[in-house]
């Protein structure tokens, strides 16, 4: 399980790379909510999606995230790890951690709830 989880976080990183919002709200659960540091939560994956549009008009050009633990017990998985934004190849903007529940719905795993600081 722990295997299909870190699949979905390269297909996670590859949509943030081309900057797919679309994409990236395919991860979530469609009542998933997302807690931006600073900023109102944001409930729904074509929220969310409209959230990440919103960052890459403001300028993210890239970003990495690198899983540190994931625990799994039946169908909800816990993950955290660190994460960096980049303007430019190298102009980092934001740094910090960033903690995933994702909920396993018919035999793929969902993003539930995304929080993260900065």
């Amino acid at each position: 399980m722990q295997q299909a989880i870190m699949q979905r976080n390269q297909l996670f990183n590859t949509y943030v790379q081309e900057k797919n919002s679309t994409g990236l709200a395919t991860l979530y659960t469609t009542d998933a909510t997302l807690f931006p540091p600073k900023l109102p939560a944001v409930t729904g994956n074509t929220a969310i999606g409209d959230f990440f549009a919103a960052v890459f008009q403001q300028g993210i050009s890239s970003g990495t995230f690198a899983s540190q633990h994931i625990t799994i017990t039946a169908d909800i998985a816990v993950e955290s790890g660190r994460y960096e934004l980049f303007a430019t190849p190298d102009h980092c903007v934001a740094t910090g951690h960033y903690v995933y529940v994702w909920k396993n719905i018919n035999d793929n795993w969902y993003i539930r709830q995304d929080i993260w600081n900065d």
